[in-house]
């Protein structure tokens, strides 16, 4: 399996103007020529104050020559701003010069250095750092390989809900490397970094679920169907579309780490053809915490009750789903595998 490992986290910050220091006006319009695209204008107003040693107009000089903003793209004059700024304590550019030791931007590659810039961020907190730290960690770079030293740094940046370090938690689970191999906690991690939009999530999620789909089957033992007629609704909460969720326990099933029950849910106005309750006879597995539909059924009137139809499955359904974060499908699979 082809497994993709973000290590770097490519954010690049230009302080514009979040504190003002007392140099005059000039730095003021700057920042105003900058945030109307005029890097022309900032340019003149912020070299002045960047050659008299203004921190924040040397890291700004740093970033619009990176990035060819006002200027013909120059790394090596990028990285003399940079560490004029960087060596006056300005985080900003302490972060972008350790990335461009990283990558050999303007600079001869060297890692060590870019630990040294990274190194103190993260200690303080800052979760762009962190992250790249545990990448130098992992690979041995700049750092004697540690995996145990990247799995803490990339906890720390991703509690602070850094998708890349959630990513990259994922992946650690998933492997086992620093950590103990735990494919349950590998999915909540890539969960939280795909609903952020982290694209290397969506994909080894869904490779990761395939996989887990195609090596652990659904158990042989056939569970016996309890009539849904008389069934014994417990109340589980309400979605946020206002619809009631209940589960039958009375008549779940468990075997061999899996569960039969039927799940129920009240609408708060009728569905297409006027239907008002539909419940899924559901199989869930308590051990990855998915689940599957086995058959449903649509009725007229409130909690099952009135004429019914069965309905076909969609195909979707029928395959091992993850119910979403804070869903009425979450909370009734928890309740029923701690039942």
């Amino acid at each position: 399996m082809k497994i993709l490992l973000i290590t770097l986290c490519l954010t690049i910050t230009v302080l514009l103007g979040s504190v003002w220091e007392s140099w005059g006006a000039d730095y003021p319009k700057g920042y105003a020529a900058a945030q109307s695209g005029d890097f022309a204008t900032a340019l003149r107003e912020w070299t002045p104050l960047a050659e008299q040693g203004h921190a924040l107009a040397q890291n700004n000089l740093g970033a619009m020559y990176e990035k060819g903003q006002g200027v013909s793209q120059d790394y090596k004059t990028a990285v003399k701003w940079y560490t004029l700024a960087a060596e006056q304590g300005n985080t900003s550019a302490q972060y972008r010069l350790g990335f461009m030791y990283d990558v050999g931007r303007g600079v001869p590659q060297d890692y060590k250095t870019a630990v040294k810039w990274w190194k103190p961020l993260a200690e303080q907190g800052n979760a762009h750092a962190q992250t790249n730290l545990g990448g130098m960690y992992n690979k041995g770079q700049g750092v004697q390989q540690d995996y145990k030293m990247a799995f803490k740094w990339w906890t720390l940046a991703a509690e602070q809900g850094n998708a890349s370090a959630q990513y990259n938690m994922g992946w650690m689970y998933q492997k086992g490397d620093g950590v103990p191999q735990d494919i349950k906690t590998a999915i909540k991690w890539y969960k939280l970094s795909a609903n952020q939009g982290f694209e290397g999530a969506h994909f080894n999620l869904s490779r990761l679920q395939k996989e887990i789909a195609k090596t652990i089957n659904t158990p042989t033992v056939t569970a016996k169907k309890p009539s849904p007629n008389y069934s014994d609704w417990e109340y589980i909460g309400e979605s946020i579309e206002n619809n009631t969720s209940y589960v039958d326990f009375k008549r779940i099933q468990k075997i061999d780490g899996f569960v039969y029950y039927w799940f129920l849910v009240d609408m708060l106005k009728p569905m297409k053809d006027r239907y008002l309750s539909f419940k899924h006879y559901t199989l869930g597995d308590c051990k990855l915490f998915r689940n599957k539909i086995l058959s449903g059924h649509f009725h007229s009137k409130p909690m099952g009750k009135g004429s019914g139809d069965m309905s076909p499955v969609p195909q979707h359904l029928k395959d091992w789903t993850y119910p979403t974060p804070n869903s009425m499908d979450e909370e009734s699979l928890k309740r029923v595998c701690n039942k």
